[in-house]
């Protein structure tokens, strides 16, 4: 009898798990590739969204010769706008833990603000230290739209 009802059982979980898979209780969202602004060889890239929904992405560049250079371009309705350069630098301090981050700070003005690590050389011991103060905004610009 034991052995009966354990097979009963069991039969209703495969056709209740039959049933439940074959239903959609949560459609898989659509996945949309939407290719980057940013040139070939790009690195930290960095996303943030406007009070107004508008996606900014920034990124550095190499530069020439051995510095970088700070862009930056607008999601809108149509598509990326054209990329920009913010600033330029060979003393910046690059590395994939510290990227340029972008606020946007007044959604009628569009003004917005960046912030970028530097390099400089102290000694021989440490000749790659990090100079940046907490809170410091090195690069900045308005956009009046």
């Amino acid at each position: 009898m034991t052995k009966w009802i354990c097979i009963g059982v069991l039969f209703v979980v495969i056709a209740a798990i039959s049933v439940w898979s074959n239903v959609n209780v949560f459609p898989a969202p659509a996945v949309v590739e939407i290719n980057s602004p940013a040139g070939a060889g790009s690195e930290e890239p960095g996303l943030s969204v406007a009070p107004d929904g508008r996606i900014f992405l920034t990124w550095l560049e190499a530069g020439a010769p051995r510095g970088h250079v700070l862009r930056f371009s607008v999601r809108e309705k149509q598509g990326w706008t054209t990329p920009r350069t913010v600033a330029r630098g060979n003393n910046w301090f690059v590395n994939p833990a510290d990227f340029p981050s972008l606020i946007v700070i007044q959604p009628g003005a569009n003004r917005s603000f960046l912030t970028a690590m530097e390099q400089s050389v102290n000694t021989a011991l440490f000749p790659c230290s990090q100079r940046l103060v907490a809170g410091s905004l090195q690069f900045g610009w308005t956009e009046e739209r």
